[in-house]
């Protein structure tokens, strides 16, 4: 049996909790949360887990199973808290980090103690997304060239990373260079005025002509899209109204004057829903970190999100020059941003 605590009740610690009541191998032991109407929600009161206020009263407990459902400021003294008092799993919730620094540190920390870490990118368990990396592991529609991802909210640390891990995901591998324009921020962050998570542009560049755009428009009108073009396709994904549409070239035709490409149309073509259930989802990716199976979303794909957002940063103070990856230069890396 697996000993588990939740540190944040905030929607998406609710989310955890939810996703953990639903695994029969995870024992709830404790919930913490500094506020306690939090912890006096109805279904955090149905649970016979302890409720924490102070967060030294959860180590006189034996805990297996960490989970961090905390504004980003807080990850990394949250998980190096848990490494040192014994925890053998870790599910933080996305920005793994605010620095690459720290989140290095963690990945340091936890290979040493042996600690499985996960970082909630969730998109990647996703039925919908697991079926495009299918096709394009079979090679169904040549290479990828573009990715064209589109958000609305706030703000990049909150929702950009999870459009920079789905790129990272579908094209294979981390990006070489890196070019961001920052916007100002146009609201007050809804987690609290002291965070600054604006919307802005980020070209990530993999080299050999691969390409993604992801723009996250704070006061913009979704529903998030995601769009991939490949040599003989161009796949549409939008979450919000049930779509996956995907519009196939006949990879034999040759372009000429006067030759119209032969195209064929499909919609949900994978024959899933492509709304997703984040409960569902985290469920997911709890039951793989307490397996013994390799992570889909390990430390080091937290590390390599806040790193894009870090140089996307640089990048927008540099005269939007591109940033070269990986960070090196200690200043960089030690780069805090105040994000959620």
């Amino acid at each position: 049996m697996i000993r588990a605590a939740i540190i944040g009740l905030g929607p998406h610690g609710m989310r955890m909790l939810e996703s953990a009541l639903l695994i029969d191998s995870i024992k709830l032991i404790a919930v913490v949360d500094s506020d306690e109407s939090k912890l006096n929600q109805e279904i955090v009161l149905k649970t016979e887990a302890i409720k924490l206020k102070d967060l030294a009263e959860l180590w006189l407990h034996q805990i297996d199973l960490l989970m961090i459902a905390t504004n980003g400021p807080s990850h990394f003294a949250l998980s190096m808290e848990g490494i040192r008092n014994g925890i053998t799993h870790l599910l933080i919730s996305k920005p793994m980090t605010t620095s690459v620094a720290d989140a290095i540190a963690i990945n340091k920390a936890a290979t040493e103690k042996e600690v499985r870490v996960c970082v909630d990118h969730i998109l990647r368990y996703d039925e919908t997304y697991q079926w495009i990396k299918t096709q394009i592991n079979n090679n169904r529609w040549g290479k990828i060239r573009r990715m064209y991802i589109q958000r609305p909210g706030i703000g990049l640390g909150c929702l950009g990373v999870h459009s920079f891990d789905m790129a990272n995901y579908l094209i294979g591998k981390h990006p070489r260079s890196i070019t961001g324009w920052l916007d100002e921020p146009i609201s007050k962050n809804p987690r609290g005025e002291q965070f600054v998570d604006p919307g802005g542009l980020v070209v990530l560049d993999y080299g050999e002509g691969i390409r993604a755009t992801v723009d996250q428009v704070e006061d913009g009108c979704g529903p998030a899209v995601t769009e991939i073009i490949f040599n003989h396709a161009r796949v549409r994904v939008d979450e919000k109204n049930n779509i996956l549409e995907v519009i196939e070239k006949d990879p034999e035709f040759v372009p000429g004057p006067n030759r119209k490409a032969p195209l064929t149309r499909f919609v949900n073509p994978h024959l899933k829903d492509v709304k997703h259930d984040m409960v569902w989802l985290l469920k997911a990716i709890t039951l793989e970190l307490i397996s013994d199976t390799p992570l889909l979303s390990d430390g080091d794909t937290g590390q390599n999100t806040i790193e894009i957002l870090v140089a996307a940063y640089i990048s927008n103070s540099n005269g939007n020059k591109p940033v070269e990856l990986p960070l090196t230069e200690p200043d960089y890396l030690k780069l805090n941003l105040n994000i959620t």
